[in-house]
């Protein structure tokens, strides 16, 4: 009998596929937004390995009866859509890393909204100089709760904020140790 991959399972793959993302970043792998992509995606790919049930999409075409919406990553389970990825990054220029507008962030964030439909769970992932978070509110998704977990730069942590279908913020949490490493969460958090 085929196992089927958890969907706890999956998220704690990418909260560990970004904490490793900002060890690149800090290693300056990272560039652009297609490094953060390609960083990520290597280690999404890497934690959860060769799973017969899952497939992990780049900038995937999902096609619905009114819109076809081209996420991220997409990662489906025997064909459903289960979690949709959004991800933004600042740009190196000229050797310097400059934070992306809020209006970009916020045309991310009205994307999400299209895939409501399609996926159970939504995350928004982003690296930032100063501490700011972009809530999808009023946005109930289907099956699910959307996220956004972000790296402010310098700082030994990963935030992340938690939503529920139809509720407020059930959660906030700083992810970090003492000793200023990244700390990767468990799914009793979750």
């Amino acid at each position: 009998m085929p196992v089927t991959t958890k969907i706890v399972t999956i998220e704690n793959a990418i909260i560990k596929a970004f904490k490793l993302t900002v060890d690149d970043f800090y290693e300056d792998r990272i560039e652009i937004e297609e490094d953060f992509r390609a960083c990520f995606y290597f280690h999404l790919r890497t934690i959860i390995g060769d799973k017969e049930d899952l497939q992990i999409l780049m900038s995937h075409n999902v096609h619905s009866i009114q819109e076809t919406v081209k996420p991220d990553i997409a990662i489906r389970r025997k064909g459903k859509y289960l979690a949709v990825i959004e991800m933004k990054n600042m740009n190196k220029v000229k050797g310097k890393y400059q934070n992306f507008s809020s209006e970009s962030a916020m045309r991310d964030i009205e994307r999400m909204k299209n895939y409501v439909n399609h996926f159970e769970r939504g995350y928004f992932i982003y690296f930032t100089k100063n501490s700011r978070n972009f809530a999808l509110k009023n946005v109930s998704w289907k099956k699910g709760f959307y996220r956004e977990f972000w790296h402010e730069l310098n700082t030994p942590s990963i935030h992340l904020k938690r939503f529920e279908a139809d509720g407020p913020i059930k959660s906030t949490k700083r992810i970090k140790t003492p000793d200023t490493t990244l700390l990767i969460a468990n799914s009793e958090i979750f």
